[in-house]
C-alpha cells in the first residue's frame, strides 16, 4: 500500500499515516502494528545522501539495523531510489 509522506488526520480524527487510515489498518492487521511511511523514509534518505553529496565527492551511504528491521526494506534502497 503506498500512499502520499504525510502525517495527519482525516475527517474522523482517525491518524494517517503516508495517507492510511490507522484504524482501518489496525483492524485488518491487528495490534500492536508497525507502520512505515515508506514515501517519508525514501525522501528522508534522499536529502540524507544529497545532504553528504554535496560536501564530500566520494560519499557511500549504507543503513543498519538492530531491531525490527523488516525484511521488506533489505536491498530495496538498491532497487529503487
Amino acid at each position: 500500500m503506498r500512499r502520499s509522506g504525510k502525517v495527519g488526520a482525516d475527517k474522523h480524527n482517525h491518524l494517517l499515516i503516508g495517507g492510511c487510515d490507522a484504524v482501518t489498518l489496525a483492524h485488518e492487521y491487528g495490534t500492536p502494528l508497525l507502520i512505515y511511511d515508506e514515501a517519508a523514509i525514501r525522501a528522508k534518505c534522499r536529502a540524507y545522501v544529497k545532504a553528504f553529496a554535496s560536501r564530500w565527492r566520494r560519499v557511500e551511504i549504507t543503513y543498519a539495523a538492530k531491531a525490527f528491521y523488516a525484511v521488506l526494506w533489505s536491498g530495496s534502497s538498491r532497487k529503487r531510489r
